[in-house]
């Protein structure tokens, strides 16, 4: 681990908290679409489009954080 580059290690920490942030953003989300349904007793669209939004939102912002740590790790290692 001592023998990263700087670069590297600022992808890896990228990558690493990409994926806490978008699967536990995606799962709160998820998770509060349902008490929303729960609360009222709707299983519409409209109750839990909003929250599913902010979903795949999480998801997204995720998949784009890693794929840039990803980068920074192979950019760090050519140089």
């Amino acid at each position: 681990m001592n023998n990263l580059k700087p670069i590297q290690k600022v992808g890896l920490a990228l990558g690493v908290l990409s994926v806490v942030v978008g699967f536990g953003g995606t799962v709160y989300q998820v998770y509060a679409s349902f008490e929303t349904m729960r609360f009222n007793e709707s299983a519409g669209i409209g109750a839990v489009g909003g929250a599913l939004v902010y979903a795949l939102l999480f998801s997204a912002v995720g998949i784009i954080g890693s794929i840039v740590g990803a980068v920074l790790i192979i950019t760090g290692r050519s140089k």
